[in-house]
């Protein structure tokens, strides 16, 4: 009995560790979203939670890692609506709209975390572990670009983040209630398909 206790308390324990560490990395997405920049204030956070600054760095190491939190909650959220899935279907014009699809209604949910974090780190000394599962994820899209089109894998990168506008933009509008879904969902894809056609002739003829 004392053994099932014992069990249960530190179930307990872990439980609420878990639910504490969720919510600072609520706090900082927040925070990330609604200042547009990395630069996070631990002092906001500790006092939204009426903790002390201690206790956020005893979950975290440093702002390093809550943002690296941050960054791999976006990306498991991609992940679980099927965005890598994508990647692997034999049409890319579909392949494409689907993959923009899942993005637009991130942005639209979320807001665009994951932007704000890609354009920020790389004028500041973050090292997010983090961007190397990014940048597989990116790759995938890539390879898949250059395989069907013949085009250089670093031109692929440059053509798959520059098609990544799309969805970001109307995943901002459609969050601010300035597209209907539907609307948003059929001129996500028809830009994305129509940017990829636009490209495709060019690759072929140096192919």
């Amino acid at each position: 009995m004392q053994g099932a206790e014992a069990d249960t308390r530190r179930t307990g324990r872990r439980k609420r560790s878990e639910d504490r560490i969720s919510e600072i990395v609520d706090l900082a997405e927040r925070q990330i979203r609604d200042h547009a920049t990395v630069e996070l204030s631990m002092n906001d956070i500790s006092g939204a939670l009426g903790v002390s600054r201690a206790l956020i760095y005893a979950y975290f190491e440093d702002q390093n890692a809550l943002i690296d939190s941050v960054l791999k909650r976006e990306l498991d959220r991609l992940a679980s609506a099927g965005l890598l899935a994508c990647a692997e279907e034999s049409n890319i014009l579909s392949a494409a709209g689907d993959a923009a699809l899942i993005y637009m209604r991130h942005v639209a949910t979320h807001g665009p975390t994951l932007h704000i974090i890609l354009r920020e780190v790389p004028h500041t000394s973050l090292v997010l572990g983090q961007l190397v599962r990014r940048n597989l994820m990116l790759g995938r899209f890539a390879r898949r670009l250059h395989r069907s089109y013949h085009m250089a894998i670093r031109e692929a990168i440059v053509a798959v983040e520059m098609l990544s506008a799309v969805p970001e933009e109307l995943g901002r509008q459609l969050g601010r209630g300035e597209l209907s879904p539907a609307d948003a969902d059929v001129t996500c894809r028809r830009l994305v398909e129509a940017s990829l056609l636009s490209i495709r002739p060019v690759a072929a003829f140096r192919s």
